[in-house]
């Protein structure tokens, strides 16, 4: 059954090259357009519960169809007309069918080959190093964590770098020279939302790794804060990050369903952040923090904070951001100095 349902997908497929003049083609061409118009205007308005889902398998194996495959066979068949029409006979118009009909295969197998291509490793040359890099004139270091990702300018589309694309693993490495020249940067981000345990285990797992390794099954802690970034003010658009454009403290401007939050640390540090309070009471708080370092540099981080124990967790999650910042810059550039807000 199965074979007999490959041989009929490609005698529809091919169905092209049974057309013999150009008016044939032409009129084969404007069914499938018809046919793809109508599928088209099915799935603008009708949902896939109005529908049986037969019909529904149809209509998705239709458009990939005719979006990937179609094209190729009309084109090639359009090129053999082309050739004969210009005079090529015989021996000629048999290879010129042969090689319209294997240009799908082709294209199927040059893609594919593109694609393996594209997602080969970076050399490990340059990955069995940590990246070099430096923000605002100070250096620091990364692993290459899937949860990091390094932003090189403002164009945040084009100037993202995530370790996680084999692709720009490569760049980094070339722009790098196999980590061993700095990578100016003007921000790096660290998400735990994503964090894979993989880097549990993984033999050069940083201290903001292993924090949230140590806090894997703890339900009010997992995964908080989801997100720290270190950045240039200067160098990026806050807006495309979702960064306050003034740091949080008692001076900030509110929003609507925003308040202040303070809590204060055993060496009398206080920590403020912007929090959004929900309308449902069950719900936990959005909360962000942003706080200059140093000149040139800034911290940001964003949480959902359960309400609760609202004060402990931001100590907590600000404690888990300043040594995300101290594994990358080093300690005395992260720390707060006590009794003072930076």
């Amino acid at each position: 059954m199965l074979w007999l349902l490959l041989i009929c997908l490609l005698l529809f497929i091919y169905m092209p090259f049974a057309m013999r003049s150009w008016p044939a083609l032409v009129t084969l061409s404007f069914v499938y357009l018809i046919v793809e118009i109508g599928v088209r205007l099915g799935v603008a308005n009708y949902s896939a519960a109005d529908v049986p889902r037969l019909l529904v398998s149809v209509g998705n194996a239709w458009i990939d169809l005719f979006v990937k495959v179609l094209p190729v066979t009309v084109i090639a068949r359009a090129a053999v007309l082309m050739a004969k029409s210009l005079g090529l006979m015989g021996r000629g118009l048999l290879a010129a069918n042969i090689i319209g009909i294997l240009a799908l295969p082709g294209g199927i197998a040059g893609i594919a080959a593109h694609r393996q291509w594209e997602r080969r490793a970076a050399p490990l040359e340059c990955t069995s190093r940590q990246i070099p890099l430096v923000l605002s004139g100070v250096t620091a270091t990364a692993t290459w964590s899937k949860s990091v990702v390094l932003h090189v300018g403002k164009d945040i589309r084009d100037s993202r770098r995530y370790l996680f694309s084999p692709s720009h693993r490569r760049r980094i490495c070339r722009d790098t020279s196999n980590s061993t020249e700095s990578l100016p940067i003007e921000a790096i981000s660290l998400g735990t939302r994503h964090f894979s345990q993989n880097r549990c285990r993984a033999q050069d797992n940083t201290p903001w790794e292993q924090s949230v390794c140590k806090n894997w099954n703890d339900d009010d802690w997992h995964r908080k804060p989801h997100k720290v970034i270190i950045f240039n003010p200067s160098g990026i658009r806050l807006g495309d990050f979702g960064i306050p454009r003034n740091p949080t403290n008692t001076g900030f401007q509110l929003g609507d369903n925003e308040r202040l939050v303070s809590a204060t640390n055993e060496g009398g540090v206080t920590i403020t952040a912007v929090c959004h309070v929900p309308t449902d009471p069950d719900r936990s708080l959005y909360c962000n923090m942003r706080r200059p370092i140093v000149k040139g540099i800034s911290l940001y981080w964003e949480a959902n904070l359960p309400r609760g124990k609202i004060e402990e967790y931001l100590l907590r999650t600000d404690v888990f951001a300043r040594s995300t910042c101290a594994d990358l810059f080093g300690k005395h550039l992260c720390e707060v100095p006590t009794g003072t807000r930076p």
